[in-house]
């Protein structure tokens, strides 16, 4: 929507991912269908376990850290993105 933004937040580290959570931000919009995972508007290709978890958050909205520490480095690296951008949140 046009009227939202979202406050800039940190990046998922290496260290944080080992013992961190995830949440999606309250106005943060989270979708899936067979090959993609949409988030706030985007598009993103997503496969295996990789995309099982991604579903896992769309659907609870939040990750345990033993499902964090299941992303590949590449999707890792696109988590901490979202996170930066204030989509996703690291408790």
């Amino acid at each position: 929507k046009p009227r939202v933004w979202f406050e800039p937040g940190r990046a998922l580290s290496a260290h944080a991912a080992r013992g961190a959570s995830l949440r999606l931000d309250r106005r943060t919009r989270m979708m899936y269908d067979a090959r993609h995972v949409f988030i706030n508007g985007e598009a993103y290709r997503a496969a295996g376990r990789d995309a099982t978890l991604l579903r896992q958050l769309a659907d609870r909205r939040s990750l345990a850290p033993a499902a964090v520490k299941g992303f590949s480095a590449s999707a890792r690296a696109l988590v901490s993105d979202w996170c930066e951008a204030g989509w996703l949140h690291v408790d």
